[in-house]
């Protein structure tokens, strides 16, 4: 296990949530549903994607940028597709489903496998979708700051794609040392 040693509760950082949960809220319901479409449409367009034998992404919840279509997509090709289950300690399983009905919501309410659904080893995965609250177009991201996904992009050597909404994207995003870029930053906007 990776330790991250990093504080979540910066000032810098908590100005950057509380900014980016006032944009996301200003954004109509029209305007979420037109960026999810597109960011839809750039990851299934994206070679990547499309070569990739085994996908590693989030389920995606409330106005977080959408995987559900990315999700059926891959599952009707015959991809492997790994979601994340949560544990202590800031770590995830990388669990294998084959449909939406080896979800149930969490504490969190975030869709998850339960426990004991069969896990994929991190060198399998060819491509990873990665979540925000905000970002920058290095490929940056800023978190909830639980470092879930800054302990998997430690160890993880693929194609990771940042998704997230054109209007949390900012000239700058604080980072530590701990942080890792993601390969391509994908937004709403074409």
């Amino acid at each position: 296990m990776i330790s991250c040693g990093f504080d979540p509760n910066s000032p810098a950082k908590a100005f950057f949530r509380k900014e980016a949960a006032r944009r996301l809220s200003a954004l109509t319901e029209e305007e979420i549903s037109a960026g999810n479409k597109a960011i839809t449409r750039r990851i299934l367009n994206y070679t990547a994607y499309r070569n990739a034998k085994c996908i590693f992404t989030y389920v995606s919840c409330g106005r977080e940028a959408d995987t559900r279509a990315i999700l059926a997509d891959a599952l009707a090709a015959g991809k492997t597709v790994c979601v994340p289950r949560c544990l202590e300690g800031g770590r995830m399983e990388l669990c294998r489903i084959s449909s939406f009905a080896d979800l149930t919501a969490t504490r969190f309410r975030i869709p998850e496998p339960p426990e004991g659904t069969p896990t994929v080893p991190i060198e399998q995965i060819d491509l990873a979708l990665v979540p925000c609250v905000a970002a920058n177009r290095a490929g940056l991201r800023l978190g909830h700051g639980g470092g879930y996904y800054d302990r998997f992009l430690a160890e993880f050597h693929g194609t990771s794609l940042l998704l997230c909404r054109e209007a949390l994207v900012f000239g700058h995003i604080p980072g530590e040392a701990h942080d890792r870029l993601c390969t391509e930053l994908i937004t709403d906007k074409d």
